[in-house]
């Protein structure tokens, strides 16, 4: 392993303006020595992120591109249960945040779906971000300003569709809302989950259907039930978690399509192929 200054140099022109800024302030964090840059983690939309090592401590350092207020909230309040790494120091001007490491094991179906059931059951914070409730449709509609005309006629013709899930009557929890295999898990026998930026109140549903489709365990999808809620087991053929399933694929892609209209097509044609077998099984041609 190369030197955090070696490291430093090699990468330098593909490095952010403001990581030197932030890594000078490191006495702030109240290291007992200066932190070393080991790599770069993939790039987010509103984040770049690194892993630093201090000592034996590995450590995450995420750079904010836009305040992320929100999901700091969410991540704090969900390190206390367990369910997030914990946030170590936040900038006073929330331009930066530095996080334990969660090292990247492979999922484990129990220990996820427990991890999730666990987040749903959680009583939400007394005050903001906790009275804040998932707009679907909201988000949709800020996605499709940009999507083009296809999208938004994709978006008519699955409306019906996402009624069985705007319409059920499952109280709402607190949900992750983005739980793409990236932002699970597992560390031990306990699940853990980052990128909280979309977390809010919502129906459980979205964040069960997502997981099941972004791990790949639509085959296991029974032996998941067993673990999260087995009485819920009859409505994995119901038209409410092909609706679910539609819910949140179809932000997916919409929120890809907005970033690349002229070019996403092509790129979220296996998403678009899995949106229209969910869709099919509500009677809904796309």
């Amino acid at each position: 392993m190369s030197s955090g200054g070696e490291i430093l140099v090699m990468v330098k022109v593909d490095l952010p303006a403001n990581l030197d800024q932030a890594l000078s302030q490191w006495r702030q964090w109240e290291l007992a020595e200066e932190p070393r840059v080991i790599k770069r983690f993939g790039t987010g939309e509103n984040h770049d992120c690194f892993l630093l090592q201090q000592g034996a401590t590995p450590l995450v350092l995420k750079l904010f591109r836009s305040p992320q207020q929100h999901a700091i909230k969410w991540q704090q309040w969900a390190a206390t249960a367990g369910l997030a790494p914990e946030v170590l120091y936040l900038d006073e001007l929330g331009s930066y945040a530095v996080m334990d490491y969660c090292p990247t094991l492979e999922p484990n179906l129990n220990s996820l779906a427990q991890g999730l059931k666990r987040l749903h059951e959680q009583t939400p914070p007394a005050k903001e971000p906790g009275s804040v409730r998932f707009d679907l449709l909201y988000f949709c509609d800020q996605y499709l300003s940009n999507a083009g005309d296809q999208a938004r006629d994709l978006h008519h013709a699955l409306l019906p569709g996402l009624d069985h899930w705007l319409n059920d009557s499952t109280p709402d929890c607190v949900c992750h809302n983005d739980l793409v295999v990236e932002n699970c898990f597992t560390a031990g026998e306990s699940a853990r989950f980052i990128d909280w930026e979309y977390a809010a109140l919502n129906n459980p549903w979205f964040d069960i259907a997502s997981m099941l489709y972004y791990q790949g365990w639509q085959a296991q999808a029974e032996q998941f039930m067993q673990q999260y809620r087995s009485d819920w087991l009859p409505l994995l053929s119901s038209p409410l978690f092909y609706s679910a399933s539609c819910a949140f694929l179809w932000t997916d892609i919409l929120w890809n399509l907005a970033r690349d209209p002229n070019h996403g097509w092509q790129a979220q044609s296996e998403k678009l192929d899995h949106l229209r077998e969910f869709a099919a099984h509500l009677k809904i041609s796309l």
